[in-house]
């Protein structure tokens, strides 16, 4: 069987074959579509912590960091690249009191507004952390000695614990550095209550 084409007076005759190549072609991608996504999975590591049993995937070219200062549960930094500030995550775990989510998200919005250079509230969005339902998600900038950073905090609240997972970049690596915590935030899953 043959595919005639024609242009103007010249007759192209392409042979069925063809399809077959542009199938397998088509395959080929798919396949290589596949393997790419399973590298992206290798690239990742999965941490469990002893303490709370709460799970996340983060790059394998970070460093963990298990405790960490003010009552952090790890601490998460991204590689040495010769810059004055490293990309950089924690998460803090406390036990659920009182205060509802809502109510933790505006201590927290004051805290960092008292303790951080200029900071400015960019968005505040609650939403489901991970596995956790109720959420939150603040993003804010505030200068620091080497320019502007990006700070994403969120919350996780179960009936037991609020987790807070915090995230800081220079505004000038914050996209590169968004999908990489876009994905550990979405890897996060609790520990038993």
């Amino acid at each position: 069987m043959t595919l005639n084409l024609n242009c103007q007076d010249n007759s192209i005759q392409a042979p069925f074959y063809k399809n077959i190549y542009i199938t397998g072609a088509l395959f080929f991608l798919v396949c290589t579509l596949l393997a790419c996504q399973k590298l992206i999975e290798l690239s990742y590591k999965t941490y469990a912590d002893p303490n709370y049993g709460y799970t996340l995937s983060y790059p394998r070219s970070w460093e963990l960091k298990e405790g960490g200062s003010l009552g952090t549960s790890l601490v998460l930094l991204s590689p040495d690249e010769g810059q004055l500030f490293r990309a950089n995550g924690n998460i803090a775990i406390a036990a659920v009191g009182d205060q509802k989510l809502k109510q933790q998200v505006e201590q927290s919005i004051k805290q960092l507004k008292f303790v951080l250079r200029e900071y400015e509230l960019i968005s505040k969005v609650y939403k489901p952390v991970g596995s956790i339902q109720n959420g939150a998600e603040i993003r804010a900038r505030y200068q620091a000695a080497e320019g502007l950073r990006i700070i994403r905090t969120f919350f996780a609240m179960t009936s037991s614990y609020t987790y807070v997972l915090t995230f800081t970049a220079s505004s000038i690596h914050e996209r590169e550095f968004s999908k990489k915590v876009n994905r550990i935030v979405q890897s996060f899953v609790p520990g038993q209550e």
